[in-house]
């Protein structure tokens, strides 16, 4: 039925037939599949009550590893049930904290959290002040004439988006699949058929040209954070000029059909946006276009969840403490996403790889700016497929260090929290090839001087 259910999301996707472009692209006697990282980032964080599991009923006073691979579909939560079938790869970890974000400045919760779920890293000047894990990782694992990394959004973004290539410099995420089919597959790609598109990419070369001339001209009369900016845009245009010279990737890939979109109302259009991004996702991936994705995926619609038309941020995100219908409606958008991120899995465990699947080299993780809707920065949820990091496992930890965060007098402060989530993307990163010792932050202070460790790895994830 996996199997019937995966050939049946290909096909929609235009991935079977004549088109086909993924075949099994490490056989014996090939290279080593390459190791990739994808992003699956969401809004509001979750309804931890109903997202988390207790198997056998065990308590929260002890750290705790469980078989999630022998789970019923009824022990799995109302959140996580749309992931059951997936069970065997995925890590689920429960219990850490965005530990450097709660040791920032008090600010709105959202934007300090979308800064610092991917950076770890503590404001500058109102904007995140490091790297996100997914551009750490693409400088490490990037391979020659490949994208380092495709930032990827389904309708758009928020709160200034999780993306950051270094302090102050966001990465605006392409939200239109056809300008990012466009990108991937050229004429370039074996068996294609120019388009108008392919004929001025084919003319950008002369354009590159002009742009490097232009810049010899300007850039001496430039000086301070102007000639940085300027640079910053060369670096990019000539890294573009040396993707554009480079053979095709993969000479077994040949151009899929464009995506398939609709928009006929709120929640199709961007449910075939997400789906359509899914869909060129694994194809980068499995031709080795790309080894590094970020997905970030707009606020649901209230349709989607089965809500009365309104706003899903403030009728319900808010409320969902102390009203049980709001608390419902968020279960329902968890599992919308969980849906969601189940769709992306199968899309890349339905691409056969040596003695597995594309899923088995990569670490896709799904994660949030929140912890949820009311502004907390733990428990924070965190699922992980793949089989980098060792699958099949619910993972719990405690929460028995210090809270940094200066809200004191906040109704939801907790004096201690769960491990920084600083560590849980050393991990990752480790996982995926590239050498880590921390990601942001090494370390904070709680207001009384007590030092917190966020360097080094997630132990439980070994």
């Amino acid at each position: 039925m996996m199997r019937s259910n995966r050939r049946r999301l290909l096909a929609a996707a235009g991935l079977l037939g004549g088109s086909l472009f993924l075949p099994s692209r490490v056989r014996a006697g090939l290279p080593r599949a390459p190791k990739r990282l994808v992003i699956f980032f969401t809004q509001h964080g979750t309804v931890y009550g109903n997202w988390r599991m207790r198997p056998g009923g065990v308590g929260d006073t002890a750290d705790f590893s469980a078989d999630l691979t022998s789970l019923t579909l009824g022990e799995f939560s109302e959140v996580l049930q749309p992931l059951h079938a997936l069970r065997r790869k995925l890590v689920v970890v429960d219990g850490l904290a965005m530990t450097s974000v709660e040791a920032d400045v008090i600010g709105n919760g959202h934007d300090l959290g979308t800064r610092g779920a991917l950076t770890c890293a503590q404001l500058v000047n109102g904007n995140a002040g490091g790297p996100s894990i997914d551009q750490i990782v693409a400088r490490q694992i990037r391979a020659q004439g490949r994208l380092d990394s495709l930032e990827l959004a389904v309708v758009g973004t928020r709160n200034g988006g999780a993306v950051w290539r270094d302090v102050g410099q966001s990465i605006s995420p392409d939200r239109n699949p056809n300008n990012v089919y466009d990108r991937l597959f050229p004429t370039s790609f074996v068996g294609s058929t120019p388009t108008n598109a392919d004929r001025v990419a084919a003319a950008q070369g002369s354009v590159l040209d002009l742009v490097k001339r232009e810049y010899d001209a300007v850039a001496p009369r430039l000086s301070g954070a102007d000639r940085q900016k300027l640079e910053l845009h060369r670096d990019l245009v000539f890294d573009i000029e040396t993707r554009l010279q480079s053979p095709a990737p993969m000479n077994q890939c040949s151009r899929p059909s464009s995506p398939q979109l609709n928009g006929s109302d709120d929640a199709s259009f961007y449910e075939s946006r997400a789906e359509a991004m899914f869909g060129l996702t694994t194809a980068a991936l499995a031709c080795d276009l790309t080894r590094v994705v970020t997905i970030q995926m707009d606020q649901l619609n209230n349709e989607q969840i089965g809500a009365p038309p309104g706003d899903v941020h403030a009728d319900f995100a808010h409320q969902q403490e102390n009203d049980a219908f709001a608390r419902q409606m968020m279960t329902n958008y968890g599992a919308c996403h969980a849906r969601q991120f189940a769709s992306l899995l199968e899309r890349l465990d339905a691409v056969p790889e040596g003695e597995g699947t594309l899923l088995d080299s990569c670490a896709v993780l799904w994660v949030s700016e929140l912890a949820d809707g009311i502004h907390n920065y733990r428990p924070w949820p965190v699922v992980i497929g793949g089989g980098l990091v060792r699958p099949g496992r619910y993972i719990y930890l405690k929460a028995d260090v210090p809270n940094p965060s200066r809200a004191t007098n906040f109704p939801n402060f907790t004096p201690t929290i769960g491990p920084a989530h600083n560590k849980l993307w050393v991990s990752v990163g480790r996982a995926v090839g590239a050498d880590l010792s921390s990601v942001g932050v090494t370390e904070v202070f709680t207001p009384n001087g007590t030092r917190i460790d966020c360097s080094g790895p997630l132990e439980a994830l070994a």
